[in-house]
Order: C-alpha cells, then sequence, then structure tokens
C-alpha cells in the first residue's frame, strides 16, 4: 500500500514511503487530501470512495484526410455532377 493525494477524485500525487506519516511531514490540511491506495495505483487513476480505476485510453480522432484526398473528393463529385 502506498498514500496518495487526491484532487476531485483523480490521483495527482504519490507520497513517497519515506514522507509517512503524512500528518507528521505536510501537516494536517495536505493529509486530509490524501488517502491510502493499492501499489498498482498511479497517477491520474480515479477513485470513487472505495476503489481506484485506472484512466481509459483515449480514443484516437479520425486521421483527417490530406490535401491530395480531398482534391479527389471535389474532382470526384464535380465529374459526378457533370456525368462524365
Amino acid at each position: 500500500m502506498k498514500n496518495v493525494r487526491l484532487e476531485n477524485n483523480i490521483v495527482v500525487e504519490i507520497i513517497p514511503n519515506e514522507a509517512t506519516p503524512v500528518k507528521y511531514w505536510y501537516g494536517e490540511e495536505f493529509a486530509a487530501q490524501c488517502v491510502e491506495a493499492p501499489d498498482e495505483v498511479q497517477q491520474n487513476w480515479t477513485y470513487d470512495g472505495t476503489s481506484f480505476t485506472a484512466p481509459q485510453p483515449a480514443t484516437p480522432k479520425p486521421a483527417e484526410p490530406t490535401a491530395e484526398e480531398r482534391l479527389s473528393a471535389v474532382e470526384s463529385a464535380i465529374a459526378a455532377m457533370m456525368g462524365v
């Protein structure tokens, strides 16, 4: 187990083991933002009050078409409208 500091239920800091007890080294106000967490928890994990969840990978944005692909699409549309 380790101690982590939360902001808005997101882990923003891992407290070094050498800095425990947190209240002694950082004071009561800081310690109030900290909870114990399993060793695998890292920054950006979320905490719901009982368990931690790893962040989900971001969904990649579709690739933007290149200038050549856009030009080709416009030319194809024009050709289709002209019946060529």
